[in-house]
């Protein structure tokens, strides 16, 4: 074995080591061998697939209806604007539109 090869393997080991132990460090074990235990499906890769698909459709869905939300938010702010500009809020009350033609 060369020196770089293995200056570059022990590298390899020495960082692997520090994710791993830092990912292991992290894992609730006893939880995991829990579920995996009383919930075969977890050994399912069509099961674990549905149901990361289901979660990225779900994902999805709120960020349609978010961007939904910000374009009626921004709607309604614009039609307030126009409203509160023309006085069509307030009957009784110069609108700023008016306003602008009697100084004029």
């Amino acid at each position: 074995m060369t020196k770089p090869l293995f200056v570059a393997v022990i590298l390899s080991v020495w960082c692997g080591y520090d994710v791993v132990s830092t990912l292991m460090a992290t894992m609730d074990w006893r939880a995991y061998w829990w579920n995996l235990y009383h919930d075969p499906c977890f050994l399912d890769p069509v099961f674990m697939a549905a149901k990361a698909q289901a979660v990225v459709d779900g994902c999805n869905a709120v960020s349609a209806l978010e961007l939904t939300r910000h374009r009626a938010h921004r709607d309604v702010n614009d039609t307030a604007a126009v409203a509160a500009l023309y006085g069509a809020c307030f009957p009784d009350a110069v609108s700023a539109y008016e306003q602008h033609q009697q100084v004029s």
